[in-house]
């Protein structure tokens, strides 16, 4: 499986450009990483979800972090792959790139096997929109649940 998010950072708001490091030096950029400033938080948890549902068992996740320069030199963004294996193949790799000025945003989800499937959403899901969307495509279903730890696996398709 490979699902990938691809966004332009021109559209998200500023809070969102500066966690992704727009504008910043390579150095900061750099310094900022080596104290833990940066990466897609729920990244390797996706993973592990991912994983729990196809019931496989994962021994390694392999996650790397890099800053996508612009023309000026500066960066742009960031761009983020984890990729989980088992004992003998990659199994799952998951790709976040968001940067000011991105040429192609699309989300895509690839899922290789008899038959292979691919979607891609040009233009990408926003990211904040998304996230209102899925609070209140879920509400129904979170008032059913009892009280405590859940991920989104515990629940059914939300729909409206």
């Amino acid at each position: 499986i490979k699902i990938s998010r691809i966004q332009d950072a021109s559209s998200r708001r500023l809070q969102f450009q500066h966690k992704i490091g727009a504008g910043m030096s390579v150095v900061d950029f750099d310094n900022k990483m080596r104290a833990g400033g940066f990466g897609h938080i729920g990244l390797t948890e996706s993973i592990h979800m991912l994983a729990d549902a196809f019931k496989w068992q994962i021994s390694e996740i392999r996650n790397r972090v890099s800053p996508v320069i612009g023309s000026d030199g500066r960066v742009s963004g960031i761009e983020q792959v984890a990729i989980a294996c088992d004992d003998e193949d990659e199994k799952i790799e998951l790709y976040f790139r968001a940067a000011v000025g991105e040429t192609k945003p699309c989300d895509k989800i690839q899922i290789m096997g008899n038959p292979s499937f691919t979607s891609c959403i040009e233009g990408g899901i926003h990211g904040d929109v998304a996230s209102a969307a899925i609070i209140l495509n879920a509400a129904a279903a979170l008032r059913r649940t009892s009280a405590g730890l859940h991920t989104m696996a515990d629940f059914p398709i939300p729909h409206y």
